[in-house]
């Protein structure tokens, strides 16, 4: 690749000629002492340049002058500008990289480890898909496609906001390994702002307020995604929070849009009954016990049923609910081992004793009714 340099000083054309041939990236390195003379260069046709340094001062066509002549001609509109000037003020950074699109600007003297760095850094712009796409979306506009123009720049707008976004993500996932919760809660919702369907920011963002206390703001993270993509296993975690917060209305509210949404499968019954046995909702976990059973449940459902009648003394629907699950599993002895529990708590060690030894010559093997026994 070639590339130009364009400077009015014989001296500053020298010292630039040796930073750009020690760095061994270009073929040729050319040099025009004024914008006149560069002009004349690119439109001659001669060489193909990959690249201008170009200072901002010169005589006869100033680099700003010359800028300006390539970004309206559709030859050279793409042609990347480095500026260099001796002297620099907002105003003049703002017209050369803000308005006429150079794309770098660096100040006289520079040193060669700075000018290399600068230069490298140009380059791999360059070859970076996001300034591709630039320029492709600026031939289609020129040539007349708008439309194309148009959808193609919204691909590279969503696909730049994602890489943005990972780039904050991974930001915040570090503070969060660093226990900087309040920053990494920050960096996720600059995340989010960016780009609201990264799904990975929004998690991250309800796990970092969970932790912080911001129960709230959790919540809400949590629904933005299950609008986007919903998924049964979050929405219960969204349920559980909504309990701490204390609106168990709304909680159980989306408990029951699960259940119906799964058309009442059972494994979401199971997950519906655990979350509402952890959350101290006893009344709303039989109501789905009961639901589990009339659909054909398990051992494992009639047994947590049991137990839950009777952490809250209902002894009798306990007894009712074991025997209910040994007239369908007469085998299972688990199921025997909690009823005799249950007898136990009801003060009829007899029975209890009956319960044991029956879980014993089911499964010889049954430690903790040998355990009770022993005491008994």
């Amino acid at each position: 690749m070639n590339i130009l340099i364009a400077d009015d000083q014989r001296e500053t054309r020298e010292i630039v000629r040796e930073f750009v041939r020690s760095m061994e990236m270009f073929e040729i390195v050319d040099e025009a002492k004024n914008g006149e003379e560069a002009w004349a260069k690119l439109t001659a046709g001669e060489l193909r340049y990959k690249l201008v340094v170009c200072s901002f001062r010169m005589a006869k066509l100033d680099g700003l002058s010359l800028l300006k002549k390539c970004k309206a001609t559709r030859q050279f509109r793409s042609l990347p500008f480095l500026m260099t000037s001796g002297e620099v003020d907002a105003a003049m950074v703002a017209a050369t990289v803000g308005e006429w699109g150079a794309v770098d600007f660096i100040v006289k003297p520079f040193s060669a480890e700075l000018f290399q760095k600068r230069l490298r850094n140009i380059l791999n712009r360059l070859n970076d898909p996001t300034e591709s796409m630039f320029y492709k979306v600026e031939e289609l506009r020129e040539s007349g496609n708008i439309q194309e123009a148009i959808d193609l720049a919204t691909q590279a707008e969503t696909e730049a906001r994602i890489s943005l976004a990972r780039l904050i993500n991974i930001k915040g996932e570090c503070l969060l390994e660093l226990g900087e919760m309040e920053q990494a809660a920050f960096e996720f919702e600059r995340a989010c702002s960016i780009s609201p369907v990264f799904i990975a920011a929004y998690k991250n963002l309800s796990e970092a307020n969970k932790r912080l206390g911001n129960i709230g703001k959790s919540i809400d993270a949590l629904k933005h995604i299950n609008e986007i993509c919903y998924d049964i296993d979050r929405e219960f975690e969204l349920c559980t929070l909504l309990f701490q917060e204390g609106n168990d209305k709304e909680g159980l509210e989306r408990i029951n849009q699960a259940i119906n949404k799964s058309n009442k499968q059972m494994s979401v019954l199971k997950k519906a009954s655990h979350l509402l046995v952890e959350c101290g909702m006893y009344e709303e976990a039989e109501f789905i016990y009961d639901i589990m059973i009339k659909y054909g449940a398990d051992a494992a459902t009639y047994n947590n049923l049991g137990v839950l009648f009777r952490q809250q003394g209902k002894y009798s629907e306990a007894e009712k609910c074991y025997n209910m699950a040994i007239e369908k599993f007469p085998n299972n002895a688990t199921i025997h081992y909690n009823l005799g529990i249950l007898y136990m708590k009801a003060g009829e060690p007899f029975k209890a004793r009956k319960c044991f030894l029956k879980s014993i010559k089911l499964d010889p093997n049954f430690e903790e009714s040998k355990k009770i026994l022993k005491k008994l």
